[in-house]
């Protein structure tokens, strides 16, 4: 049975494109900035956009947020216990003993390692959905972006570290750890193109290739803006489409999951107000997390803001997957192939 029948709200490729657009956006500030105003956006920028409340309540933590709530129904609780027992132990490992333990810098590796990994793996997962049954070639070009983006996030995270471990090749020399990531680094942005062009072509659909090329330039800015000193777009851009992506499928779970009867508990507390579940959703989850980054300054809100982090990443691991409960409250469709679902917005309530 179709979904996109079974259930009144879709999410569809091209809606996925979408969040794309932070791409041109960022690209006409950066050169307006340099061209016209000599960089000074880029001295008043932070260097993480982490940094920046209103990024954080509004895109960051809300996504977190609205995944989490997403599991406080009965059903889901029971039938991923098992699996959300694990993340809890994964969380509390890495977001409170790890801290505890190890030293800066593996906390820093560890975060900066789970969280590139987290964000790209996602973006790779949907373009699964529009390119087919992955080959060598896709999982050659899955790897590069990841391992590109970490690369440059690590870089730029780090920008303002005055101390680096160098690694010793006896008679080639010393090769500091900068070196080694810079040309690891160059060596994927060279790579990206040629790949992506390579799986766009085997792609099982025209918009699957486009997807395909969205990311690509996607990493390739990424670097660019590391490259020019804006450390902040660098983190940004593919954080931004990582969130907005992950907003499009929890608010379309939700919706069609609660759409006859409120399952959700935290949902139901609300019944009375009548507020639409796709406005609720989001709503509820940018309430939340502003109200939790207003204490982030207090040790124990920031080691539960790390510590849900990490919970997001470990169960968002396992929540889309094929068999899992998720998965059959989010058809994922293609506009062009579906006429009647064509005009319709991925995130809106939508009737057959």
């Amino acid at each position: 049975m179709d979904s996109s029948l079974e259930h009144p709200r879709t999410v569809t490729f091209q809606a996925l494109l979408a969040p794309y657009f932070f791409i041109p956006a960022t690209l006409v500030i950066v050169l307006t900035d340099r061209y016209a105003f000599h960089g000074a956006l880029r001295r008043m920028l932070p260097s993480s956009p982490e940094r920046l409340r209103l990024y954080l309540i509004l895109l960051v933590f809300p996504h977190i947020v609205a995944s989490a709530l997403s599991f406080m129904d009965r059903e889901y609780l029971q039938f991923y216990r098992p699996k959300l027992l694990q993340g809890l132990g994964v969380a509390l490992a890495l977001g409170v003993l790890l801290p505890w333990w190890g030293s800066p810098s593996l906390v820093f590796a560890v975060y900066i390692g789970y969280t590139t990994y987290h964000n790209m793996a996602q973006q790779v997962g949907v373009a699964m959905f529009m390119t087919g049954k992955p080959t060598v070639w896709f999982k050659a070009w899955k790897w590069c972006m990841i391992v590109t983006t970490m690369i440059v996030f690590y870089l730029a995270l780090a920008n303002m570290r005055q101390h680096w471990p160098s690694l010793h090749l006896g008679p080639w020399g010393v090769l500091s750890l900068p070196q080694g990531m810079h040309r690891v680094m160059t060596a994927g942005l060279w790579a990206a193109p040629v790949l992506t062009l390579i799986v766009g072509l085997r792609a099982k659909t025209r918009i699957g290739a486009v997807y395909l090329w969205a990311n690509c330039l996607m990493v390739l800015f990424t670097a660019f803006y590391f490259r020019s000193g804006y450390y902040c777009f660098a983190i940004a851009l593919t954080r931004v489409v990582h969130d907005l992506t992950g907003f499009f499928f929890y608010v379309v779970h939700d919706a069609n999951r609660n759409n006859d009867t409120i399952r959700n508990v935290v949902y139901s507390l609300f019944r009375s107000t009548g507020m639409p579940i796709y406005v609720l959703s989001p709503v509820l989850a940018i309430v939340l997390a502003n109200s939790l980054v207003q204490f982030q300054a207090h040790a124990l809100i920031a080691k539960f803001l790390i510590s849900l982090g990490y919970f997001h990443y470990y169960t968002e691991g396992f929540m889309w997957k094929r068999d899992a409960l998720h998965r059959r409250y989010v058809p994922v469709v293609n506009a062009q192939s579906t006429p009647a679902l064509s005009a319709l917005p991925a995130a809106l309530p939508v009737r057959p």
